[in-house]
This record gives C-alpha cells, structure tokens and sequence, in this order.
C-alpha cells in the first residue's frame, strides 16, 4: 500500500518469496481511473452504488445510515410529504411479518423509532401502536421519547383525554404509563401521573401510594 493509503496494484502481498503473480492488472486501470474523477463529477450514483453494497453487507452500518440519513431527508419535506410518506409508515410497522426480527437486536422497527426520535418535528405515530411495537421489538426507549414528546404537546394533552373519555383509543398518556408499569419505572409512573391529574387531593394520594401508605392514600 502507498504512503497516501491508496491499494499498490503492482503489490505481491500473501505470495510466496520469489513467485510472481500470474494475475494481469491491465483490466484493473478503469476502476481507478473512475475513482480518480474530479469532486464536481460525481454523480448520487457514484455515492449511491457502494453504499447500497455496504448497507447489505454490515447490519450495523444499515441501521447507523437510516438513523443518520432519515432525519436529513425528512426535515427537507413539505407537510404533504411528511403527511404521506408518515401513513406509508404506519402501515409498514402494523404488517406482522416483522415478528420474524423479534429476537434480532438490532432490528427494522428499532431503526425507523429511533429515526423519528431525532425528526423535528416529529412524525404522529398512534400511542398504540408505539405501546405494541415497543414491548414486541425491544423498542422500549424510542417508543417512550415519542410518546413523551407527545405529552408535552398541549394538543396532544386534549386527545388523551377525550379518548379515554370516549372510549376511542388509548392516547398517548395510557400508553407511556403503561410501558412505565412493564419496564417497573415506577418512579416515571408516578411522577407521569402527577403532572396529570388535575385535583390537589389527587396528587397528595399519588404521593402516599407511591410510599406504600396506601391508608392515607385512600384517606386522601
């Protein structure tokens, strides 16, 4: 190899001392030539081409390049866009043929939730779709910093509760508390259901039920 890290072709590495290769390297010169372009005569295929390869070739270098690539492409999408191209999504997670990569660490739901995490803003996925997806696939962080930036949206807030009043859906609120309660954060429970509820009774009986003083709870 030169002193510039480019391949010597004329190199004889792994033969035998006083063995010549019998390899001809005048059918190698295009790839070189092609590589050695200028910058400006690029093209997206000379990028996309070797990339696409190493993608199917290192799991780890295609989950790093769809979390790293996504948020870029979606932040320069229009709403229309983002609007269809999120309710693509949404159908692509719902299909059951991704139960196959339960096991798999890492795996295609776990890739396209940690995308989103980094998205701003963010896509709308449904509360209960990030509860399934992050208790069958180990997607447990994403789908709880979805759900806690969905929160903090007061719109988001409003359909929480009309859903659980009518019945509609679980909203964002029940489905982070209940991942909350399978990974046993109780401390994130609570603290969750404090900011929540609206009565100052309510809080202090979430403060004693937390210290398993379940009389006084009840008392509150």
């Amino acid at each position: 190899m030169d002193v510039d890290g480019a391949p010597n072709l004329n190199s004889t590495f792994g033969q035998e001392p006083g063995r010549k290769s019998g390899i001809s390297i005048e059918h190698d010169t295009e790839p070189v030539e092609t590589a050695s372009k200028p910058v400006l005569a690029v093209t997206v295929g000379d990028i996309a081409g070797p990339l696409s390869r190493l993608i199917l070739l290192d799991t780890q270098f295609a989950y790093r390049t769809w979390v790293d690539l996504f948020p870029l492409l979606w932040r320069n999408l229009g709403n229309k866009d983002r609007h269809d191209l999120t309710s693509g999504i949404i159908r692509l997670l719902a299909r059951s043929y991704h139960q196959a990569q339960t096991a798999m660490r890492p795996n295609i739901v776990q890739a396209i939730l940690e995308a989103f995490c980094l998205c701003d803003p963010m896509p709308r996925l449904p509360p209960q779709l990030l509860r399934y997806l992050g208790r069958s696939y180990g997607a447990w962080h994403s789908a709880l910093t979805l759900l806690e930036r969905k929160i903090l949206e007061k719109r988001e807030i409003e359909s929480a509760i009309f859903d659980r009043a009518m019945g509609v859906e679980l909203g964002a609120f029940d489905a982070l508390t209940e991942l909350y309660t399978s990974l046993s954060a109780n401390h994130y429970f609570y603290g969750a259901w404090k900011q929540h509820c609206q009565y100052k009774e309510s809080h202090i009986a979430l403060a004693y039920e937390q210290l398993d003083d379940w009389s006084n709870a009840q008392a509150a």
